[in-house]
């Protein structure tokens, strides 16, 4: 599905959630069915998302409730990207120009924000052929983040929304609808060579070798909860207790099990410490597999 009629009569669809008081954040709303899903006239798409009462989203929630277990992009035709430093309004401009964009700007535009002042807006991007496997849309996130950095990767999950801003500046631009298929073919290809390589590894066909042989089992099997806390450290991951924070939002809830596998129960991620360095840190599996072993043989002297 992608976004319609090109033009002044193009209608785009997204959902949201309209509150009673300004909104900072939204936890005490997540459990009510309030998000509404609807097609909207492009033009009014700067209404919507220039108000302090609103938080939206490019995604489609059952029963209206913003879960990660009601996701869905079913109805998507909009890509939704937070850029909150390392790019400017002048530069989205020219790397985005030639595509049909509404670029609106922030609460937090322009101010003091972790010692920096810079530019701080969303880009709202029309896109035709957004793929609806969750594995290989959330992959194309990570091909398209990769290939502009500026792009903050923690709104994309499942859970994924944006609040609006009553102050917002917002522009339009003209130009093509943008084309994910190249982006797909891109994060087809990248699931498909890490399959190969992890069953290829799981199964002991290949030896990974650093200085010694070493395979994924025995890897694993070295991998203590407290060592995965170290890892996560110095990731620069905060822990509170057994949870620590994979998105913003007000409390952890990425939770570290005994097995040392990882789940964050409001987004999109489970899995264990090589998937979160391959999907957070854009590392291979293979590379992935080098950063634990070193840190191992680094506690181990």
């Amino acid at each position: 599905m992608g976004a319609k009629d090109k033009g002044v009569n193009m209608t785009v669809n997204v959902s949201y959630l309209k509150a009673h008081k300004i909104l900072k954040e939204n936890m005490w709303l997540t459990a009510k069915p309030l998000y509404k899903n609807i097609d909207i006239e492009w033009e009014d798409m700067c209404k919507l998302v220039s108000s302090d009462y609103i938080q939206y989203s490019p995604y489609k929630y059952k029963d209206r409730i913003k879960k990660g277990i009601n996701w869905s992009n079913e109805n998507q035709d909009l890509l939704i990207f937070d850029i909150d430093s390392h790019m400017s309004i002048s530069e989205a401009s020219k790397v985005f120009g030639r595509f049909l964009y509404l670029l609106t700007t922030t609460k937090s535009h322009g101010v003091l924000k972790q010692g920096i002042i810079c530019d701080r807006f969303r880009l709202i991007l029309p896109a035709r052929n957004i793929p609806t496997e969750e594995d290989v849309y959330f992959t194309m996130l990570e091909v398209m983040r990769s290939q502009v950095p500026a792009i903050d990767p923690q709104p994309n999950n499942k859970s994924g929304a944006f609040l609006g801003n009553g102050t917002a500046e917002c522009f339009y631009n003209d130009g093509d609808i943008y084309d994910c298929s190249k982006a797909v073919e891109v994060a087809r290809y990248r699931i498909l060579n890490e399959k190969k390589v992890k069953q290829k590894i799981s199964e002991n066909k290949i030896e990974y070798t650093n200085g010694f042989n070493l395979n994924v089992k025995d890897l694993k099997s070295s991998l203590t909860i407290e060592c995965l806390m170290e890892i996560l450290e110095k990731l620069g991951y905060e822990l509170e207790g057994n949870k620590f924070k994979l998105r913003h939002e007000r409390t952890p809830s990425c939770t570290i099990f005994n097995d040392c596998e990882l789940n964050d129960f409001g987004g999109n991620f489970k899995g264990d410490i090589f998937d979160l360095l391959m999907r957070y840190h854009d590392m291979s599996f293979r590379d992935a597999l080098n950063y634990v072993n070193n840190f191992i043989r680094s506690k181990n002297g």
